[in-house]
């Protein structure tokens, strides 16, 4: 697995032609999920699925507007797909710690709440299970369930994920960034001084790493959620399939598990 993001990446087909293999194992199940009990509580393996389902609705939508020809829009879509893939990656390595994130997400939305009264009091009146579950959960309370960072972080073996976050953040926002990928540099002239011109429907320069990235992303997710099942249907092939392009070693290391019937050395990617 390379942190150099400036390596050499796969061509889109190669990375598409992945996705949709870790898709068809994904939707091979569909209806019937079985959901186990997990720190005593049905809670965290839901929370972990629907991450997993949440990066599978993504994936398709991703590939279905390369198949249209857009691309730089694309790059919101790679990088919710990477938060959804850590969260299920933090969550299932220590069920307790969706806790933390039910509290977290219950406090970010006091302070949404409080906002929107300052400009409009007595709004939100019926807040009062939100300040409960706070209250609830409030022993859970993580700075990792806080800043994203700290939970790539908190992942063995991926530390580089959140380099890949903040570079795939930056076409993902409203600003200065976007002007890259909108203009090409040309002529200077006298009424055009910097040499700029405007570019329609932009390629995505930074296309082939997120879509490196979202197969990695996509088969940690799957990783996670096979390993808080008894039975794990899926792992033996999604670990061949990681071995075979160079990162089973990550998922191993991930999830804490030994890779199921693969023998040898995986290569770096690149």
């Amino acid at each position: 697995m390379t942190q150099d993001v400036d390596g050499d990446y796969p061509a889109p087909g190669e990375s598409i032609a992945v996705l949709n293999r870790l898709l068809r194992m994904w939707h091979a199940h569909d209806g019937g999920a079985s959901i186990p009990l997990l720190d005593g509580t049905s809670l965290p393996a839901l929370a972990i699925h629907v991450q997993v389902e949440h990066v599978a609705e993504l994936t398709e939508s991703i590939i279905e507007l390369i198949r249209h020809n857009v691309y730089l829009s694309t790059a919101p879509l790679f990088r919710l797909s990477m938060e959804c893939a850590v969260n299920a990656v933090w969550w299932a390595s220590d069920p307790a710690r969706v806790r933390a994130s039910v509290h977290e997400a219950a406090r970010q939305s006091d302070l949404f709440v409080r906002s929107v009264r300052r400009v409009q009091p007595g709004a939100f009146s019926d807040s009062a299970g939100m300040t409960e579950s706070i209250k609830e959960f409030a022993r859970f309370a993580s700075l990792d369930a806080r800043v994203f960072e700290r939970r790539c972080r908190a992942i063995q073996g991926g530390a580089w994920i959140y380099p890949r976050y903040r570079l795939l953040s930056e076409s993902s926002h409203g600003g200065i960034a976007l002007l890259s990928e909108y203009s090409v540099h040309g002529t200077r002239t006298a009424t055009n001084p910097d040499g700029l011109a405007l570019v329609q429907r932009p390629h995505y320069r930074h296309l082939e790493l997120a879509l490196e990235t979202q197969v990695i992303l996509f088969a940690l997710a799957l990783a996670a959620w096979e390993s808080v099942l008894p039975d794990h249907p899926d792992e033996t092939e999604l670990f061949e399939l990681a071995n075979d392009l160079g990162f089973g070693d990550l998922l191993q290391t991930a999830i804490g598990r030994p890779s199921p019937g693969v023998t040898g050395t995986p290569q770096d990617a690149g």
